[in-house]
């Protein structure tokens, strides 16, 4: 975790690197271009395989896309070293049952910079992929916890780590998305946090 010693670290050298570390973790590029990969192969091949189920069944519920925008509020380690992200995401809601479905996410966010001693820090993105359930009351309420992966990048350079969030939302008159959620992404012991608020517009991909 970040400390105050990490702190006066940076005041004394007046070194942006050490900003940068306290970020990136020198990350492999190659293992993390590998995990990409391998990701990505697994959330295409979970969207094309419940598209063609969705197809085969009468009387489902459609699957749909969300697009919105994000804010997303640092804490912890994360709001010592970054002002407030502000970003837009994609999430794709496949139905498994009348009151579950599974949603695939991607986003960006960029995280502005803010001022820390008299020098500027932050600046810069973020993007999370992340795959969770979604288990709705039938009123419009869900619950949505997730799992994934998300990089960050500086400067040229990216790190990547497991991220979890858990999501409370609500689907107005099955378009208008808006939800809350703290979201977590940790590696080596450093836990870069946030809380986020999502508005988003709900298509859906069925046959009317």
């Amino acid at each position: 975790m970040l400390s105050f010693v990490d702190v006066n670290k940076f005041y004394k050298t007046q070194n942006k690197h050490v900003m940068k570390k306290l970020i990136l973790n020198k990350f492999s590029p190659l293992y993390a271009k590998a995990l990409y990969a391998f990701m990505l192969c697994f959330v295409l091949n979970i969207l094309f395989n419940q598209l063609n189920a969705q197809e085969q069944k009468k009387g489902a519920n459609h699957s749909s896309l969300s697009v919105g925008a994000e804010v997303a509020i640092p804490t912890g380690d994360l709001g010592i070293v970054a002002g407030v992200g502000l970003g837009a995401s994609a999430k794709a809601i496949l139905p498994i049952s009348h009151a579950t479905a599974l949603t695939i996410n991607a986003g960006y966010i960029y995280y502005t910079k803010k001022e820390l001693g008299g020098y500027q820090v932050g600046g810069f993105n973020s993007i999370p992929l992340k795959a969770g359930v979604r288990i709705s009351t039938g009123k419009g309420f869900y619950f949505e916890p997730q799992l994934g992966y998300s990089i960050f990048s500086a400067d040229g350079e990216s790190d990547g780590a497991f991220t979890y969030a858990g999501n409370v939302g609500y689907l107005i008159n099955h378009a208008v998305d808006i939800s809350a959620r703290y979201e977590s992404a940790t590696k080596d012991g450093v836990s870069l946090s946030h809380v986020g608020v999502r508005i988003a517009y709900n298509f859906s991909l069925g046959k009317k």
